[in-house]
């Protein structure tokens, strides 16, 4: 038997009458179109429809996925800039650079400290996520130069190194000029003021080094010491003011950190030359990297490549 055919506009007429509810004969009748082929034709156009919406949900479903993973790769290169500023404060190099920076909080998404003492945050599982997609973005910028995230890397261990190295020279040479101005100065200091030891006196001096260091001035003279009320302390908060309700033993405190300022100024001018190379190399590559990776840049590179963790 002939197979017959329907043609578009008496399959539309079918779709309208099947969608209002009536059955095959009635079609049959008001459409002139034989019952079987119309059955047959409406089937074969409701399969074709759910096929549609299904492939048109997946699409939807993709897109969404990386519309997330453009957005996540845009976030964590913005953080990954903003984290590339010169520590202003010493002991804040503490951890290697690439352990430091993945232990930020990259993406965003980490909640307050209350809530995650309530909720705790896999915080191995978001390190690792950060790790991948921070791969991710360079697979997508291939013609960044990520050779000078590399340089800014190893100039800031270096400065980890030289401000470590500097750390255990400056307690030593405060120790030193200490026992120069009276016997068991430091002693005394530390009984009188319960916490003004010679680690303290150390990290003032250093941070005034660093200061100089980040400035590209070890010229002038600092004098790091204040002599500040103990409701004054109180409210300035700051751990790297020494207070001295005694104006004689501040004094003498301010010229023993004065001294060995001078000192490493003077004495240690190859290492404070390399360190200030370090801080120009990670601040050269950083301003590179920001360039390459602004987001108004970065969008569309991401947009027409792909990487394993794009949807499919």
């Amino acid at each position: 038997m002939k197979k017959i055919e329907v043609s578009p506009i008496e399959l539309k007429r079918v779709i309208e009458l099947r969608k209002l509810g009536a059955n095959w004969t009635e079609i049959e009748r008001e459409t002139k179109v034989e019952r079987r082929a119309a059955k047959r034709e409406y089937e074969d156009w409701e399969r074709d429809k759910k096929i549609e919406e299904q492939e048109a949900a997946r699409f939807r479903v993709r897109a969404e996925a990386f519309h997330e993973h453009l957005n996540d790769l845009i976030t964590l290169a913005t953080s990954f800039v903003m984290n590339l500023d010169v520590l202003e404060l010493p002991y804040m190099m503490e951890a290697n650079a690439e352990q430091w920076l993945f232990d930020q909080d990259l993406l965003h998404r980490l909640p307050s400290t209350e809530t995650m003492e309530a909720y705790p945050v896999d915080m191995q599982s978001y390190r690792r996520e950060q790790e991948l997609l921070f791969e991710s973005l360079k697979v997508h910028t291939e013609e960044v130069r990520w050779k000078a995230w590399d340089e800014w890397k190893e100039a800031r261990d270096n400065c980890k190194r030289g401000l470590d190295k500097l750390r255990k020279e400056t307690s030593e040479v405060v120790n030193n000029f200490a026992d120069e101005q009276e016997t068991n100065f430091l002693q005394r200091v530390k009984k009188e003021n319960g916490v003004h030891d010679v680690k303290r006196m150390a990290e003032v001096v250093l941070k005034a080094i660093w200061q100089g260091i980040l400035e590209d001035n070890l010229e002038q003279d600092f004098f790091w010491v204040k002599v500040v009320s103990s409701e004054a302390y109180a409210s300035m908060r700051d751990e790297t003011i020494l207070h001295f309700p005694d104006k004689s033993r501040a004094e003498k405190v301010t010229h023993i950190c004065d001294l060995t300022f001078n000192n490493f100024c003077k004495g240690e001018k190859y290492l404070i030359e390399l360190l200030q190379n370090d801080v120009r190399t990670m601040e050269n590559t950083r301003k590179e990297l920001r360039e390459m990776l602004n987001p108004v840049k970065l969008r569309p590179i991401i947009l027409r490549t792909r990487c394993e963790l794009c949807p499919v």
